[in-house]
């Protein structure tokens, strides 16, 4: 098996749903999003942003979907569904419909927060007040209300980057050795330059692009060391697993070699075989290279 010994990553729970119980979440198009309302320009941003396309890149990655989600503890076809492990970060989950395939990406309640349902969320509180010409000026009563009933306060940035950390950082063991990235090197300060800022009403500040707090909220989230799970049987019928180890590697240890490998010693390696698709995407095939060198590495320091 191959060992991992990362120690890295956030300031909330990994539930993407920090509040499921007391709120509930009412769906995007409750955001005017679609409609001649409220917040159309963000919808329009939105569709053009990476988050909408989280389920059809499940979706298009779905032999190595499934193949996590088995090895996870689900039946391979639940993956899509709004109540499943997967539904928590990579797409939306009106309440009451978990057990409905998701259909639409991460949206505006997976960020700023479930805002229902009506009468005891932020969604009506939300509205109250007229708005500033300052668009940095939070003290509307309906925002500062808001607040109090489940509406994130993103214009913080320490808050921001730990909602960006729960979800783009994985440290569930139990995800992690079912094959799932960790998600370790995600490009924060590109994701708010290049993407989130487009919906903003305002210039980006320095302090929205100061990387401190997300390195902060890195740091509250390790990585666990974990075990990544290897098999030699499909996880799904038909499919071809991701990695299959088939025979050993011996390195012998020589005089000529540095002194700390001990001569009198061998390390057997098991051999490097990711059987990734022919499609497999690049951060997939990196990952399992990157996975193999800390297994190698972790072997030598073990026989040191």
């Amino acid at each position: 098996m191959i060992l991992t010994t990362l120690a890295l990553t956030a300031l909330l729970p990994a539930n993407g749903r920090t509040q499921a119980g007391k709120y509930k979440t009412l769906g995007y198009r409750s955001c005017g999003t679609g409609q001649n309302a409220c917040h159309v320009s963000d919808g329009d941003w939105w569709r053009s942003d990476p988050h909408f396309k989280t389920i059809s890149d499940l979706k298009r990655k779905q032999q190595r979907s499934m193949q996590i989600a088995q090895t996870y503890g689900m039946k391979a076809g639940d993956y899509l569904l709004g109540g499943s492990r997967c539904g928590d970060c990579h797409g939306e989950v009106v309440s009451g419909r978990e057990s409905r395939a998701m259909n639409t990406g991460v949206s505006c309640e997976s960020c700023h927060g479930p805002s229902g349902p009506n009468g005891a969320g932020y969604f009506e509180v939300h509205q109250e007040g007229a708005r500033s010409k300052d668009p940095l000026d939070v003290s509307r009563s309906g925002y500062q209300k808001a607040l109090k009933v489940g509406l994130v306060e993103l214009r913080k940035v320490a808050i921001r980057a730990g909602t960006c950390v729960r979800c783009h950082q994985i440290s569930e063991k139990k995800l992690l050795e079912a094959g799932h990235p960790t998600g370790e090197g995600f490009d924060y300060l590109g994701g708010i330059k290049k993407d989130i800022s487009k919906h903003w009403d305002y210039a980006i500040r320095p302090t929205d692009i100061d990387q401190a707090p997300f390195a902060a909220a890195v740091q509250r989230k390790p990585i666990p060391a974990f075990t990544l799970k290897i098999t030699n049987s499909p996880a799904v019928s038909g499919m071809r697993p991701a990695v299959v180890v088939r025979d050993t590697v011996v390195i012998y240890k020589n005089r000529n070699l540095p002194a700390w490998l001990n001569p009198n010693n061998s390390t057997t390696l098991e051999s490097f075989d990711p059987r990734l698709s022919h499609d497999a995407p690049v951060d997939s095939i990196l990952q399992e290279i990157k996975r193999y060198i800390e297994y190698v590495h972790q072997c030598i320091n073990d026989n040191r």
